[in-house]
């Protein structure tokens, strides 16, 4: 019988050591929350035992769900992730949600302003063109 312990204090980038018993190999291993990443089901593992980055955001939850060989599975119950004093681990997608004001979050933000300025050069004939031709219109009705 395949028996997943259910996760104790998992903190936001600490390593954290997931185990668990019977079962036959290899078996698939599943993050499961709201937040995380794509990369988060690790497949064909002949051990029962596997070092996760904890890359989820405090506060969100998380549960791990084992699958063996035969196709059974055992889903932890969830737990809160906790805050860390790292939070190098979190990708960009879930960095953006918890920590709004991140540096490297809000560096997306600031591109668009200098690409409009360079990017009208090509675009402005045709938004001359179109502005020209909407001109006289409005114009002409008046």
């Amino acid at each position: 019988t395949l028996n997943v312990p259910a996760p104790q204090n998992p903190t936001e980038c600490v390593p954290y050591l997931i185990t668990w018993s019977g079962g036959t190999p290899p078996y698939t291993l599943s993050i499961v929350s709201p937040r995380a990443p794509p990369d988060s089901v690790f497949s064909n593992l002949d051990v029962t035992s596997f070092t996760w980055a904890a890359n989820i955001p405090a506060s969100f939850s998380v549960a791990f769900k084992v699958v063996e060989a035969t196709g059974s599975s055992v889903t932890t119950s969830a737990v809160t992730m906790h805050k860390g004093d790292d939070e190098s681990c979190l990708d960009s997608s879930a960095g953006s949600a918890s920590q709004p004001s991140d540096p490297s979050t809000s560096s997306s933000a600031p591109p668009p302003s200098p690409s409009p300025s360079p990017s009208p050069t090509s675009p402005s004939t045709t938004t001359t063109s179109t502005t020209s031709t909407d001109s006289p219109s409005p114009t002409s009705q008046s």
